[in-house]
């Protein structure tokens, strides 16, 4: 199992979400209090630093 992505729910409980290198299955975890902060912020926030779209495509919103 890897790490891919951060999901937030409602309740506002933090999730990690987990590919397995076998199948390909994914499956979530509640984040704990001996994880790494600064992991779970880069996680966090790659969709932004990284979108799966150009930015230009927005224009001068």
């Amino acid at each position: 199992m890897i790490p891919i992505s951060i999901a937030v729910l409602r309740t506002g409980e933090w999730m990690i979400i987990h590919r397995c290198t076998r199948c390909g299955a994914l499956t979530s975890n509640p984040i704990c209090g001996d994880d790494n902060q600064l992991i779970l912020m880069r996680m966090a926030v790659r969709p932004l630093a990284q979108p799966p779209f150009p930015l230009e495509a927005f224009g001068d919103l």
